[in-house]
């Protein structure tokens, strides 16, 4: 019976030692898996200059994280969102240059699994702190 409360009050919404909910949180993840995968489909779209799009979101991520990374004390993090600026750079001339070498399956998952590790990545460096 305690084990099934302890589930109940983390699934309602209760705040441990986070800064918001669980519900929130499992919202916030199920808006960036949309937009991860609108992008990555946007990406495929010749028609569109999606590449083009897309390319420009990684520029706008990848300026996020450098952003972040002035804002820290150095050590790991400020090289940690360096190295997170530099992946979304380089997944932004991933988009602009080479997507008309490859199929546009590949490239929907590429940049889909793409987007996962690096933004991911960056919320684990965040948690370090």
């Amino acid at each position: 019976m305690r084990k099934t409360s302890i589930v109940l009050s983390l699934l309602t919404g209760s705040i441990l030692y986070a800064q918001s909910s669980t519900l929130e949180e499992l919202g916030y993840i199920s808006a960036m898996e949309l937009t991860f995968a609108g992008m990555s489909y946007i990406a495929t779209q010749d028609q569109w200059h999606g590449e083009k799009i897309a390319g420009g979101f990684d520029v706008f991520m990848a300026v996020g994280g450098l952003n972040n990374a002035s804002h820290q004390e150095p050590g790991i993090h400020t090289i940690g969102y360096y190295l997170l600026s530099a992946g979304f750079f380089a997944k932004a001339y991933f988009n602009i240059q080479m997507t008309e070498q490859r199929n546009s399956k590949e490239v929907f998952w590429i940049n889909f699994i793409a987007y996962n590790a690096l933004v991911f990545s960056g919320y684990f460096l965040d948690s370090l702190r």
